[in-house]
């Protein structure tokens, strides 16, 4: 009887002490924290465009123990966008103006961009004599990536008139629509690097009727609400050359320089999120 008493007794002390231990480790979570069961990791790339390779970017991350970061692309521009308006959960591969709208108005850390500065520019063929500078191109169809990315915003904001009188056009790439001579396009809105690559293809055929300001180029943007040792393991493992390999077709679609360095906090002024003001009027 006193051995079954003394049983129950630590059995009871057992429990008290591991109950102990569980409220206060809930305690030292971000209550946030405590309900997210997975993180969602946007890119800012159509799967289709790399084959096998989310599949192993989901691969190396579980191995290094960040298996609650969940891969997602945006072959529909919606949500991610949606996302970024709205400060949702999650870590995002940015562009600057979008960089610069979740650091100043949703708070987010970013500790890492890709090296160097991003330019934009709206190039047309020589040969076409009907446009020689950009007022020539009201009337005219600009190809530019999504809606809201910066090849959207200099094509919109470089003619005269307003967003809804400007002809633009959504292509899912660009660069291609050029390689292609596509006649849907009378100009083409893109990165100056990609530009760059596409003269160097086909020297002569495209001139640069304008170029954007310079920009930081695309950073890691995490939500304030991701623990600080899921923010320092996602450091270290982007910084990883390993990982630097896997990830390089998707770096060359941003920066002429693939790789990243260290970010610093005015590399993202509020004064970049200032073309995104007038469309998003108000924030949630």
């Amino acid at each position: 009887m006193r051995f079954t008493q003394h049983l129950l007794l630590f059995l009871l002390g057992s429990l008290t002490v591991a109950a102990s231990n569980l409220h206060a480790e809930s305690k030292s979570k971000p209550a946030s924290q405590a309900k997210i069961k997975s993180i969602p990791f946007y890119l800012p790339i159509d799967k289709t465009q790399f084959p096998g390779l989310i599949e192993k970017i989901e691969k190396v991350l579980s191995v290094a123990g960040l298996g609650h970061l969940k891969i997602t692309t945006t072959s529909y521009w919606h949500p991610y966008q949606n996302g970024i308006r709205q400060g949702r959960m999650g870590i995002y591969l940015a562009a600057p103006h979008f960089a610069s709208w979740l650091i100043n108005q949703h708070q987010f850390n970013t500790e890492l961009k890709l090296a160097g500065s991003l330019r934009y520019v709206i190039a047309v063929r020589r040969a076409d004599t009907s446009i020689f500078e950009v007022n020539d191109l009201v009337n005219k169809t600009v190809c530019t990536s999504a809606i809201m990315d910066l090849s959207f915003l200099l094509a919109t904001e470089s003619t005269p008139h307003s967003l809804l009188s400007a002809k633009t056009r959504r292509v899912e790439s660009v660069v291609e629509q050029m390689r292609l001579n596509s006649r849907k396009c009378n100009a083409f809105s893109l990165s100056e690097h990609l530009f760059l690559e596409i003269a160097a293809e086909q020297p002569f055929k495209f001139i640069g009727l304008k170029q954007s300001a310079e920009f930081s180029n695309y950073a890691y943007l995490v939500h304030p609400d991701v623990s600080q040792q899921t923010s320092a393991a996602l450091t270290k493992f982007l910084k990883n050359e390993e990982v630097a390999q896997i990830l390089l077709p998707i770096h060359q679609l941003f920066a002429a320089e693939p790789r990243l360095v260290r970010a610093r906090p005015n590399h993202y002024p509020r004064s970049q999120l200032s073309p995104l003001l007038q469309y998003w009027a108000a924030t949630q």
